[in-house]
This record gives C-alpha cells, structure tokens and sequence, in this order.
C-alpha cells in the first residue's frame, strides 16, 4: 500500500472519530444530554394538559375516550366502509370476479347474472352499485 493511501486512510478514520465523539458527546440533548434540564416542568405540563389539571380521569371518560379513538381510526382507514374491487377468479365467468371488503368481511357477489357476455367496464360498474347497496344498510 502506498503512503498517500495509508495517509488517506488514517486520516479518515481519524475524521470518523472525531465526528462519532461529537455526537455522543454528554452535552448533546439529542443523545440524552442534559435530560432533566431540557424542559423544567415539561411533564407536569403534559399531565396538566392530558387531564385538564391534577385529577386522573373516571373510567368512564376513559372509555368514552377509547371508544371514540377505536371509532375514528375505523372510519379514518374506512373499514366502516364496504369496498369493491376486481379480483380475477380464473374460472373463465366474469360474474364472480369482484370482491367487496369492510374490514375482515369478505363478500364475493355473483352480478350481472342475466348478461350471457359481461365485459371489465360492466361488471365495474355493477361493483359500484353493490358496493354502494351495501353501505347504505
């Protein structure tokens, strides 16, 4: 090895060093520095603000507040909505080849059965109409 690569090598490794000593340094915040006086009071403020003062909550305001968080992150990922989407089954009849969804239900509707010869566009369309048949219930 020549000398300007043992030098480069030195002097990365030396550089590398320096800036994993920088960063794990006891002052930095970031890697637990300074912990107890980042923030004076933060904790309590938190409490404070969760509870609206000192008092811990009722079972029942937990519950409420369970019950309204369980309901909004079913409608914010839609699973209180039904779903219809194409799913090819391969079994050469298209009247099969759509599956609806609402969570863990699973529905796979026989549509357009009057129509001998049924193309993407209609059976999509007949999917909409399911789908929306099954949310209004």
């Amino acid at each position: 090895m020549s000398i300007s690569k043992k030098l480069f090598a030195v002097f990365a490794m030396l550089g590398a060093s320096l800036v994993m000593v920088g960063c794990s340094a006891d002052g930095n915040p970031r890697f637990g520095g300074f912990e107890e006086d980042a923030q004076p009071g933060y904790e309590q403020l938190v409490e404070d603000q969760r509870y609206g003062g000192s008092e811990e909550p009722s079972q029942s305001e937990v519950d409420q507040a369970a019950e309204e968080s369980y309901e909004q992150v079913r409608e914010e990922l839609g699973l209180d909505a039904w779903s219809c989407t194409i799913s090819v089954t391969y079994n050469d009849d298209w009247h099969d080849d759509v599956l609806c969804r609402n969570g863990s239900a699973v529905d796979r509707p026989y549509l357009r059965e009057w129509d001998s010869f049924v193309e993407e566009w209609e059976i999509l369309e007949s999917a909409a109409e399911y789908e929306a048949e099954l949310n209004a219930r």
